[in-house]
């Protein structure tokens, strides 16, 4: 006979071991088989020097001799906020040797006596907060402990003399923050998110090592740093001050950033740098000379503050960037920069000349009040399919107010980008001889009787009159005909088609500001932010144009005098729009797949027609066929609107005539009145197969529209009228449709 032997491990006397049994057959023998399943230690609470004696397993009497000692804990509760929590202590412990797992914090230790606790030698792992999280507390120790898998590794607020060395950090973030007099040494950080040191004072961060982070080494509003013998793989450090000046007072060297020295020079002037460098920082530096540099992920690459004078030649930066700020006759000349970004604020008489800027996540060039400045010779390659644009605007008070006046912008290359500027700026630039994927950028100012039938890539038409525009393929991810103070423009048979989707409201086909008699007819629009984009202007007219796959078809703000017809508009979001415009009409457009409104109205008081238009809504993403908000005396007939959440809204908006529509296979309400909306009309309209299960297809919320003609005493097609007499309304004041018709209206 064969002897069944079963393995069993010995833990510390104190746990308590789980036995499951369980039988198993071994040469016709059943033998008992013991499964040992651990019971994972409790989670520890302790709010005062008293509740240390709540737990038997707790040595010690909490003298600094013989302090209190937490040690060969595993706690294991993934829905606990805490692993261990002590507040407001005054005797000495020791947390050691433990395991903690759970959702927030792993250990969390408040408002403590000072020169009190040490942490040590623990693992930990947190879901959703921090590992070891302090607050309010002062001369805490924590040393070779292991914090992996966590938001953060460790979270330090509002604390002052904590000594954090010979830890190890892996796959997490690191927060010391509103504190002083910490020090940050030795420690071991692996494949971290971020790494953030702020709003702190006297901190020294010495001899540490950052691997294969995905973030920053953020320094922000600090005073008086010590970061010495740091080495940083990849990412770099970024450095935020609320007073520069402060940098006097930081002790930053030996560190290494991929590879090579950060260099970090102030107050220096006079230099020529061709020594290689992980990182560049300059700050209140003249006369330097930068040259043969190459940087890889290197997130602020070179960033200059308050220098001037400063050059940089045959640099090449992949995913990076290059930040300056208020640093007059700063110049760049064979810079290459690959997946990144050159922006510039506040630089008067700066040059960028015969670089190559490319992006793929925002703009490749900024240029922000940096007046007198050259930008010449240059290729801008923006393969995010977002915009490119120098200069840009500076936001002031919701407007924009470009500040880099009397630039010169020339002979430079724009693939897949193109410039974005302000019409007021654009009037003091130099630009000349630029092209937008391979096609000339024209700017055209005070023209008259123009002709425009060769191809461009990007136009800017400032004060011209009598203007055709034909025949033009614009594929830029930018807003490829920008007009201004134009009057009798034609623009037609061309294509604004992008290949990719829109990302970013910078990717209009067509801008009409204060411009007056303008036809657009007969375009192409694809993938744009806008399709048309119009502002305070009169008599425009949208005829016979297609839009695909757009955020927006057309949308039309104070403006007057308005023609939109015959138009095919598909995938879009509020597909036609329009704000405080008076005096249009919209008819016999084809609306299709619509998402969210098919058409908008807001605050427009007369003289609105909307007539003979398909409106086929994405059942699953448009609330509106119609929406109405603050809209007096329109008309809205002979319209076919379908699968909306709701086919036409009515908020405070009265006096219009709904007539002769036909809302079909609308989830909720065919049509809903919101109350303060008074003496609309509807009547001769058909109502299929809307709000399927509820007891109407409309809803009204007032006692004063009507839902019949009063002068015919015909109301509307319901097709669940069932043979009643009168066809009741939802909502609070039971309105009625008390002329139904029998058969739908043709």
């Amino acid at each position: 006979m064969k002897i069944a032997q079963s393995f069993v491990s010995i833990v510390k006397s104190h746990k308590v071991l789980s036995v499951l049994i369980s039988l198993t057959v071994l040469s016709s023998i059943v033998l008992p088989v013991v499964l040992l399943k651990p019971v994972y230690d409790e989670v520890i609470l302790i709010e005062s020097d008293a509740d240390f004696l709540k737990y038997d397993y707790i040595l010690g009497n909490g003298t600094s001799d013989a302090p209190y000692i937490i040690e060969s804990r595993n706690i294991v509760d993934e829905t606990s906020q805490y692993g261990i929590y002590i507040e407001n202590t005054s005797v000495f412990f020791i947390i050691r040797d433990s395991k903690i797992n759970v959702d927030m914090n792993g250990i969390y230790l408040k408002n403590n006596a000072p020169d009190t606790a040490l942490v040590e030698d623990n693992e930990i792992t947190v879901t959703s907060y921090g590992a070891i999280h302090l607050a309010y507390t002062s001369g805490v120790s924590i040393r070779k402990n292991i914090m992996k898998n966590c938001h953060r590794g460790l979270l330090i607020v509002k604390s002052e003399f904590i000594d954090i060395n010979d830890n190890k950090f892996e796959s997490t973030s690191i927060d010391l923050g509103s504190s002083e007099n910490c020090s940050f040494i030795n420690n071991h950080i692996q494949d971290y998110s971020y790494v953030s040191f702020y709003t702190s004072a006297n901190i020294t961060v010495d001899n540490n090592r950052f691997l294969c982070g995905t973030g920053t080494i953020g320094l922000s509003y600090l005073k008086n740093l010590t970061f010495t013998n740091n080495e940083i793989e990849f990412i770099g450090i970024t450095i935020s001050l609320e007073d520069y000046a402060d940098l006097n007072n930081f002790e930053i060297e030996n560190n290494t950033v991929a590879g090579f020295p950060f260099g970090f020079f102030i107050n220096q002037n006079n230099l020529i740098i061709k020594e290689r460098y992980g990182q560049l920082f300059f700050y209140n530096c003249s006369h330097l000379s930068i040259s043969d540099q190459s940087f890889f992920s290197i997130t602020e690459t070179i960033r200059i503050h308050s220098c001037d004078s400063i050059s940089f030649q045959n640099i090449t930066i992949i995913s990076g960037e290059i930040y300056g700020y208020k640093s007059p006759l700063t110049s760049f000349n064979n810079v290459t920069i690959e997946g990144g970004r050159l922006r510039l604020l506040s630089c008067s008489n700066s040059s960028v000349e015969y670089s190559y800027v490319s992006n793929y996540r925002s703009a490749c060039v900024e240029l922000i009040s940096c007046p007198d400045s050259k930008f010449e010779n240059n290729m801008v390659v923006n393969s995010s399919n977002e915009y490119a644009y120098m200069p840009r605007c500076c936001v002031t008070h919701g407007t924009y107010f470009c500040n880099s006046y009397n630039s010169t912008v020339v002979n430079n290359r724009f693939i897949n980008s193109g410039l974005f500027t302000s019409f007021y700026e654009l009037q003091t630039l130099q630009i000349h001889n630029n092209s937008v994927d391979g096609f000339p950028l024209g700017v055209f100012v005070n023209e008259t009787n123009l002709v425009l039938s060769e191809k461009y890539g990007q136009l800017y038409l400032i004060n011209c009159e009598n203007a055709t525009i034909e025949n033009q393929e614009m594929t830029a991810p930018v807003d490829a005909i920008s007009a201004l103070d134009c009057n009798n423009l034609l623009i037609h048979k061309s294509s604004f088609k992008r290949y990719t989707p829109a990302i970013g409201r910078l990717n209009i086909g067509i801008i009409l500001y204060t411009c007056n008699n303008t036809s657009i007819s007969e375009c192409d629009f694809q993938y744009r932010s806008v399709a048309v984009y119009v502002r305070y202007s009169k008599d425009i007219s949208l005829l016979a144009n297609s839009v695909v796959n757009g955020d927006q078809g057309f949308d039309i703000r104070e403006s007057d005098y308005c023609l939109i017809q015959e138009n095919e508009i598909a995938d879009g979001h509020n597909v036609i729009e329009l704000h405080n415009t008076n005096n249009t009409i919209i008819a016999n457009n084809i609306l299709d797949n619509c998402e969210w409104n098919g058409i908008k109205v807001v605050d427009c008081l007369e003289n609105l027609t909307i007539s003979f238009n398909v409106i086929n809504c994405n059942e699953e993403k448009c609330e509106y066929g119609i929406f109405f908000d603050n809209v007096v005396g329109s008309m809205v007939y002979r319209n076919q609107i379908s699968s909306a959440t709701y086919g036409l809204l009515l908020r405070e908006s009265s006096l219009n005539i709904i007539s002769n529509n036909t809302f079909q296979s609308c989830t909720s309400y065919a049509i809903i009145i919101e109350s303060g909306s008074h003496y609309n009309k509807i009547y001769y309209n058909n109502f299929i197969q809307n709000n399927l299960g509820g007891s109407s297809q409309a809803y009204d919320e007032n006692y004063d529209n009507n839902w019949y003609s009063v002068a015919h005493q015909i109301g509307n097609f319901w097709d669940n009228l069932d043979d009643e007499p009168i066809y009741v309304i939802d909502g609070p004041t039971e309105q009625k449709d008390e002329h139904p018709a029998i058969i739908p209206f043709s």
